[in-house]
């Protein structure tokens, strides 16, 4: 699977203890097979990248920014994530702080087998697989549904 090949790639996010890897692949698996994950088959491996991804924001490097990242997927549903990342670090520079996502358009465009994740929408996820994602991030607070 080309999801294995991935994996190495996308493991700056979630980082590099045991316990958070294994934590990491095991909600993977069972988000995997769970039946709410519908997708196009030519769309596939896109939508288990853009899960991939989405789930390693919840629980690794990132999951303190986790939340609000969330709720902005689902308010600019229609924009690309580079487009959303952009629109996070306006809002941060406005009110004064800044965001620990700042960086991480960068960090991805690096990455060269996941850097077309920048290019996706959240719109390309059926259902409400964001809020469903998130439900795995351990946070005091769950993201918004749709």
């Amino acid at each position: 699977r080309e999801e294995l090949t991935l994996l190495p790639e996308i493991m700056f996010l979630v980082g590099s203890t045991p316990r958070t890897i294994k934590r990491y692949l095991n909600i993977y698996k069972l988000i995997r097979s769970h039946a709410m994950l519908k997708y196009q088959k030519e769309g596939q491996q896109d939508v288990c990248l853009f899960i991939m991804f989405l789930l390693a924001m919840g629980i690794g490097n990132y999951r303190g920014a986790a939340k609000d990242f969330f709720n902005k997927l689902m308010q600019y549903h229609d924009k690309s994530l580079s487009e959303i990342l952009s629109q996070i670090n306006k809002e941060g520079e406005k009110d004064g702080k800044v965001t620990e996502l700042e960086a991480l358009s960068t960090q991805i465009e690096g990455v060269e087998g996941i850097s077309k994740i920048l290019t996706f929408t959240p719109d390309m996820l059926e259902g409400d697989i964001i809020p469903f994602v998130s439900r795995f991030s351990f946070a005091k607070e769950t993201v918004l549904e749709a």
